[in-house]
């Protein structure tokens, strides 16, 4: 399990990533407007195979590559 302070830095790099993203997320059908923290948070449960706060705190470098490679590159 993570502790608090490596999910709070995981938090922290979500929504910093989520604001990096808005308005930068391609279309998708059936959605108006695409939720970049949502995106972040889907895209590291599927890359992880399970939520964050299930991940170890040997994960948190993983996770936050995870962020930064959604921020550089959000297609």
């Amino acid at each position: 399990m993570l502790s608090k302070e490596t999910a709070k830095k995981i938090r922290s790099a979500v929504a910093l990533g989520g604001k990096a993203l808005d308005g930068r997320l391609p279309p998708k059908i059936g959605l108006l407007n695409r939720n970049p923290y949502a995106h972040i948070w889907r895209e590291i449960k599927q890359k992880m195979g399970k939520s964050y706060k299930d991940c170890d705190d040997i994960d948190e470098e993983k996770i936050l590559d995870i962020v930064r490679e959604l921020v550089d590159n959000p297609y």
